[in-house]
């Protein structure tokens, strides 16, 4: 991987980024939909049930990877080093998936789910991969052809199998081959035109992938406990609620996605350029991240605007009656996702920093927190409870991240000779103060 990738249109690469990550949130959120609609709450929920299982296992063995290659400003690691570990990582997650299948015994509808969504989530584990390098490139139009072809063909397998008279489960199955077909036929060439052929081999270098295992470690342990963060009021509500309350708050959180879709692409975007920032041009690594945390900003504010106004009756519209019957719910998950805007441009402008090991903690304090709230109110308040312990899981990962970020900063314009100048602005404010 080069020292330094070459300087494109931010503009462009960020409309490339949010198009691509548009489309995808838009499929998922119509994946829902169509199981609501054509299936039922239950099938919802136990599709639900499944990414929360699946996510946090997935996610802690693919170890967060792309971030690594996106953020690396030397040449320590190339491609075939990251092809090897996330071989053995994605060997590891099906060892963890029939471990848990061993010691978790599940309703055999909800198993067989689980193993469907399994089998559909793997193949973003190689595109991820591709994606990572494309990203330290800056190359989003790459990244966002891919994700929409992904999310046509995913989204249309399981539209024919539901509409041919299919169960959830084989249409679940359908679309985890289309997303297959789609790594083979696009990402891998993709791949081969930008990287070559041999930069795809793996590379078994036993001294380089401890070093780069060990790197992204708490990275991995970070995905894990971001989707756990998640999904804990799921889990809490299946245990006290059952189904039915899972499909309905996770339709009903779904509408989240859709705004966070502009901090994750913003995101994208600056992370290659804010990580070389931050080890020489502190101030325009400012500039960067005050971008970030004021579009977070105003994404919180102008959602929960919307879900007061407009949320029941949307919801309504969308999935039917019984999804928009909670206004108070509603505007609680909105509050939350306000938050999780904020947590999610903090958590970028960490990355940038390369601040792995402190991300880790910081969602460690934010699972507490969940956790805590929701075995307090979920039980009795239900929906209503899973909302609230939701807005305070995200309520403080902001405050750590706000202090981690602060701290990073000071210790590296500690290595500056030259003081760094600010500029004024209420997103540069959270940084500082």
């Amino acid at each position: 991987m080069p020292p330094s990738a070459p300087t494109r249109s931010l503009r462009l690469s960020f409309l490339w980024a949010l198009f691509g990550n548009v489309i995808t949130a838009a499929a998922q959120w119509a994946f829902v939909i169509l199981l609501a609609r054509l299936a039922g709450v239950d099938d919802v929920g136990r599709y639900a049930l499944a990414l929360g299982i699946t996510s946090p296992l997935l996610n802690f063995t693919n170890l967060q990877l792309r971030a690594v290659q996106a953020t690396q400003t030397g040449s320590d690691f190339h491609l075939g080093h990251f092809v090897a570990l996330r071989l053995i990582t994605s060997v590891l997650f099906l060892v963890a998936l029939a471990f848990f299948f061993l010691g978790a015994p599940l309703p055999q509808q909800t198993a067989w789910v689980l193993l469907a969504v399994a089998f559909s989530r793997l193949p973003e584990a190689a595109s991820d991969l591709i994606y990572g390098h494309l990203q330290h490139q800056e190359r989003m139009d790459r990244i966002a052809q891919s994700q929409i072809v992904r999310a046509v063909s995913t989204l249309a397998a399981l539209t024919y199998g539901m509409a041919s008279g299919g169960s959830p489960l084989s249409a679940i199955l359908l679309s985890g081959l289309a997303g297959w077909a789609s790594v083979l036929f696009f990402d891998l060439p993709v791949a081969v035109s930008v990287c070559g052929p041999s930069a795809l081999r793996p590379v078994f270098a036993s001294p380089v992938l401890r070093s780069l295992a060990w790197l992204a470690l708490p990275l991995g342990f970070t995905q894990i406990l971001n989707s756990t963060l998640a999904n804990l009021p799921r889990y809490l509500l299946e245990h006290w609620h059952g189904d039915r309350a899972v499909g309905l708050f996770s339709a009903q959180a779904y509408a989240i996605v859709a705004a966070n879709v502009l901090v994750v692409a913003l995101g994208q975007t600056l992370i290659p350029r804010a990580a070389r920032a931050f080890e020489s041009d502190l101030p325009r690594y400012f500039q960067l991240a005050s971008r970030l945390l004021l579009l977070g900003a105003l994404l919180a504010a102008g959602g929960l605007a919307f879900a007061t106004l407009f949320g029941p009756a949307t919801l309504t519209r969308i999935y039917g009656p019984a999804y928009g019957a909670n206004p108070t719910a509603i505007q609680l998950l909105m509050v939350a996702g306000g938050l999780s805007y904020l947590s999610a441009a903090m958590g970028c402008c960490l990355t940038a920093a390369r601040q792995f090991l402190p991300q880790m903690r910081i969602l460690a304090i934010a699972n507490a927190v969940t956790l805590t709230a929701g075995l307090l109110l979920v039980p009795a308040a239900a929906i209503e409870g899973a909302a609230i312990a939701h807005a305070l899981g995200y309520a403080a990962q902001c405050a750590a991240s706000i202090y981690y970020l602060r701290s990073a900063i000071a210790a590296q314009r500690r290595q500056h000779a030259a003081p760094v100048t600010l500029q004024s602005s209420l997103p540069t404010a959270c940084l500082e103060s």
